[in-house]
């Protein structure tokens, strides 16, 4: 990994890497939180990038409900244990990181769907833009993205959580404005509870949809 994003996610991909296998062990015991929504938000049998696919859960969901599905994160430690956890999928798993550093098998192609769960709290104001950008790049026309953002997640001090990861909790219409801007349209917006039932953390489920751009102001001008 290069110092731009070592730099970027600092003590968080540390965290990351260092309690892998905590990591790996808890997001396995429970299943998908998105294992009856999938069908729902994505096209079926279409290609779906799971970006921060930590233990590799949703990425095997994904397979067995027909979708063509492929992960990447930016702790090696935690792509290794789901490629070791999931040997048949270790084709499928990739370190990468946003904004930009992404495996080219992944870059060099238009994806129908993008899921990012839970990561876009650990990405610092100034490269969310170029974070959102990256989206926006590897989705096909009319491809659609699920983001999960934290609405309320308790002990958050200064942009920093008791793990010491970077943890910056927006409202979810900041990230609604900033996607609208960038060229998607909201397509649903949903409040959950937590996944692993942990006590005072809830979510914000957003789904946008890529919209077709071609007559209009270049991207590149907003």
């Amino acid at each position: 990994m290069s110092k731009k994003s070592a730099d970027l996610y600092d003590h968080t991909l540390d965290y990351y890497n260092s309690n892998a296998a905590e990591t790996f062990r808890l997001y396995g015991s429970k299943p998908s939180p998105y294992k009856d929504r999938f069908k729902a938000y994505f096209k079926a049998e279409s290609e779906i990038l799971d970006i921060g696919s930590g233990s590799g859960r949703d990425v095997q969901t994904l397979l067995e409900q027909g979708f063509d599905a492929y992960g990447m994160d930016a702790s090696e430690e935690l792509i290794r244990l789901s490629k070791s956890g999931f040997k048949e999928l270790a084709d499928r798993f990739k370190t990468g990181s946003l904004p930009d550093e992404i495996p080219d098998t992944f870059s060099n192609r238009e994806w129908d769907g993008i899921l990012c769960s839970a990561v876009l709290q650990h990405i610092p104001d100034n490269h969310l833009f170029d974070t959102t950008f990256t989206f926006h790049r590897l989705l096909k026309i009319g491809g659609r993205l699920l983001v999960t953002v934290p609405l309320t997640y308790p002990g958050i001090i200064n942009d920093r959580d008791a793990k010491d990861r970077l943890f910056r909790i927006r409202p979810a219409q900041e990230y609604v404005f900033l996607f609208e801007r960038i060229g998607f349209q909201l397509v649903s917006q949903e409040e959950r509870s937590d996944g692993l039932n942990r006590g005072g953390i809830s979510w914000s489920e957003l789904l946008f949809q890529k919209k077709d751009l071609s007559g209009i102001r270049a991207i590149d001008g907003v």
